[in-house]
This record gives C-alpha cells, sequence and structure tokens, in this order.
C-alpha cells in the first residue's frame, strides 16, 4: 500500500489463541485416515503511517482449518507404492473493520466490511518407493523414490479463483553398516497459479546434520 507515492511505515500487532484436535483411524490393514481441526481467534491492532497522514484500526478476526488425508502402503514387484490423498480447508472471517485517519490535526473514521476469505486446496501425491540394491524396503541398505503430485487450490472471497498445478520429487537415502544415515533429496516441482509459472529445486548434501550438510534451493 503507498500513500501518497510514499512508502508508509506499517505496524500490525495481533494476539491470537488456537485450540484444535488430531486423529488417526486405521481402516484397513494398510489404509489410515488422518485428519485435523482447529480454530482461531485473534486480535489485530494496524497502524500506518507516512508522516503526514496517520490511519489506525483494531478489529477482531476469526479462523477455522480444517484437513483430512487417506494414505496407504501398497507393496508390488519389491517395491512400495505409498498414495496419499489430501484435501484441505481454511477460511477466516473478518468482518466489519473500523479505520480512523488522522491528519492536519483533524480526524474521522471510516467503516468497511472486508467480509471472509476461504481457501481449498486438493492434492493427490503418490510416492514410489524403490530399494536399488535389490532387498525387500523394509531390509534395504538405500532407497530411492519418486513423488509425482497434482495439487488443485481454490480461494473465494475478495476474489474467486481455481488452479491446479503439479509437483514432483526425487529423494534418497542410504544407510551403512556403522548405524550413520545419508540422504541426497533433489526436489523440483511446478506449478501454475492464476496464469503464473513457480519452478523451484531443493537439493540436500549427504549427511544427517544439517546444519554441516546444508541445502541449496532455487527458485524461478
Amino acid at each position: 500500500m503507498l500513500l501518497d507515492g510514499v512508502g508508509p511505515n506499517v505496524v500490525l500487532c495481533n494476539l491470537g489463541v488456537t485450540v484444535g484436535a488430531y486423529g488417526v483411524r486405521q481402516l484397513s490393514g494398510a489404509l489410515f485416515l488422518t485428519g485435523f481441526a482447529s480454530e482461531t481467534a485473534g486480535c489485530n491492532d494496524l497502524d500506518l503511517s507516512n508522516g503526514t497522514l496517520v490511519v489506525d484500526s483494531g478489529y477482531s478476526t476469526q479462523s477455522v482449518q480444517a484437513k483430512a488425508s487417506l494414505t496407504g502402503v501398497v507393496p508390488f514387484a519389491g517395491a512400495k507404492l505409498r498414495p496419499e490423498l489430501a484435501l484441505t480447508l481454511g477460511c477466516t472471517w473478518i468482518g466489519a473493520v473500523d479505520l480512523t485517519g488522522t491528519a492536519y490535526g483533524g480526524s474521522s473514521t471510516l467503516t468497511f466490511d472486508a467480509g471472509d476469505v476461504t481457501l481449498a486446496t486438493l492434492a493427490f501425491r503418490p510416492e514410489i518407493v524403490i530399494p536399488p540394491d535389490g532387498l525387500p524396503v523394509a531390509e534395504a541398505l538405500s532407497l530411492a523414490s519418486f513423488t509425482p503430485g497434482l495439487t488443485c487450490k481454490g480461494a473465494s472471497g475478495i476474489e474467486t479463483w481455481t488452479d491446479c498445478g503439479c509437483t514432483g520429487a526425487l529423494p534418497c537415502a542410504w544407510y551403512q553398516a556403522s548405524g550413520r544415515a545419508g540422504s541426497a533429496p533433489i526436489s523440483t516441482s511446478c506449478a501454475s497459479a492464476r496464469g503464473r509459472t513457480r519452478r523451484s529445486a531443493l537439493v540436500w548434501n549427504s549427511g544427517s546434520d544439517p546444519a554441516r550438510y546444508p541445502a541449496a534451493a532455487f527458485a524461478m
């Protein structure tokens, strides 16, 4: 936000309380349903200033978020398939917001209805785990996997939009006789959102200590 072409000082303070619950249910031998729900109530104090005009407001918000995911393990031909289907819903209610502006010794108050914002995400990620050494997955000293994915997102409120994108990840892990573990995940993703495409890559060096073996990330 710019006031008279000058970037203002923005101070936003908020205090919130969140309560929620989480649960897991085994539907069959290798099929699980997990989910959580939470609610957050918050108080916010907003101050904007560009040196001439000062705008302040105090308002409350209420947010609800819920997620349900269906996961399983399907062994086949010396490998394993770990599919996941997840649905996430979130909604934030802001309602009426009073803004008080002060400039040149005078002040006025404006009230507007900020309404609510709803976000939804549906994601499908089937992870394929393959042991390169030919041993069963539970006994393998090295594992490689590929995780393609499809994610669809939608929003309603100030504006309404929906879009879908693809993701992919290529992590690897190995275990030595000494018990030390190492990993070299390379995660790549691409997703189109509202006419724009984002690509990213994450490369993690070998070793189990992130501080000693840092990661490198790239995004376009």
